[in-house]
């Protein structure tokens, strides 16, 4: 079935204007500072996109839509990269006056073609910045605390698909014109529009989980007082200042130190699901069970949204696995018992001073890899790094 661009246009903007509405609120309601603040002016930049396309979808007489519209394109593309660098604690000036300086050119690409630039007017400038600012936000995401976090990988995807889609439409326009036969039937609007929904509905849920994830993260002064969180434990700073002095003392009397690194999986898929406050549900009562089921002497910290670090002094591989064990099965048994309606994938992983050393990176490496290694197969529970 061939839509109308009209119709093209209004299913478009229907979901982008749902999904902008949806995060902004939240943003308000939250009064959220940092990336998900950014990552909201990216959805209002979208929203102001789709409304200028459906002006002049509309009545065709208002040509200058489309060189707003290519600006916003720009700046919401833009404004998802600026807000993974706020993510990452990377944001600079100096890449807020690139996303802002492209948005200008495609809007003035337009201007200078006039009335009689058509639809396509501009449209290899949009591109080209479409293109680049998602292959700078993908990188990104691979960098820093985003780097860290496996949810960010869905967003990773996302902007990647969106890079190469959009390089590739610019090369084709370049080389075929916009009325090509070739170009409207693999690069034209009607194809656009399902790959634009396609990407603003995963988009906006990654987002969101990815902002709980942050927001969580940021509720605390960044001053050199040890700070727990709402669930009693160790907020990630806190948790890496206490945990590096306690392998220097470790090291130097030749005590061993255990990590045990938990990961909860599929909670992207449980948001997408039941939302981003069931996430929140599920990982607090979690969090409350790995307190419960881990020695009283252990150091426990935050690794990210659904990730927990355990620091006990097992002696023995046996003994570090006999207690990652016992914190298993108890939350399988408070799961059993009705404390989480909704149960994630859970793998342990887990890290020894003997095999890896005094040093902290190597002991939380190892653990998280194993932990990721444990929640990948379902025969193993616990999974000991090497």
């Amino acid at each position: 079935m061939i839509l109308d661009p009209l119709t093209q246009a209004i299913m478009t903007a229907l979901v982008v204007m749902v999904a902008g509405v949806i995060f902004i609120s939240e943003t308000l309601l939250r009064r959220e500072e940092g990336a998900g603040q950014v990552w909201a002016l990216a959805y209002l930049a979208a929203m102001l996109t789709t409304l200028a396309y459906l002006g002049w979808a509309a009545t065709p007489d208002m040509w200058w839509a489309i060189a707003v519209g290519n600006m916003m394109f720009v700046a919401a593309t833009g404004f998802m990269w600026l807000g993974c660098l706020r993510f990452n604690d990377r944001l600079h000036p100096l890449s807020s006056g690139l996303v802002i300086a492209a948005s200008l050119a495609a809007f003035l690409t337009v201007i200078v073609d006039g009335p009689n630039g058509g639809a396509w007017a501009g449209a290899g400038v949009m591109f080209l910045g479409i293109s680049i600012f998602a292959a700078a936000g993908a990188v990104e995401t691979l960098r820093g605390a985003l780097g860290t976090n496996l949810n960010a990988r869905v967003l990773t995807v996302v902007l990647v698909i969106q890079a190469l889609y959009y390089a590739l439409r610019t090369v084709a326009i370049f080389m075929l014109g916009g009325n090509s036969e070739t170009f409207l039937r693999w690069f034209g609007t009607e194809t656009t529009s399902y790959f634009t929904v396609a990407l603003t509905i995963t988009s906006l849920v990654t987002t969101s989980v990815l902002r709980a994830d942050r927001a969580r993260l940021r509720g605390h002064s960044d001053s050199s007082t040890v700070v727990y969180s709402s669930e009693q434990v160790l907020f990630e700073s806190s948790f890496a200042r206490l945990f590096a002095d306690l392998v220097q003392r470790a090291q130097a009397r030749r005590d061993p130190v255990v990590v045990i690194a938990i990961a909860l999986e599929d909670l992207d898929t449980i948001a997408t699901a039941f939302g981003e406050s069931t996430v929140i549900e599920v990982v607090d009562s979690w969090v409350a069970g790995v307190r419960r089921h881990s020695p009283a002497s252990a150091l426990i910290g935050e690794d990210g949204l659904g990730r927990l670090l355990v620091v006990t002094d097992d002696t023995t591989v046996n003994d570090a696995k006999e207690r990652a064990l016992r914190i298993f099965n108890g939350l399988l048994d408070d799961a059993g018992m009705g404390v989480s309606v909704v149960r994630p994938a859970i793998g342990i992983g887990i890290a020894l001073s003997s095999t890896a050393g005094y040093d902290t990176e190597a002991l939380l490496e190892g653990a998280r890899a194993a932990a990721a290694r444990a929640a990948d197969n379902l025969e193993l529970s616990v999974v000991v790094a090497v």
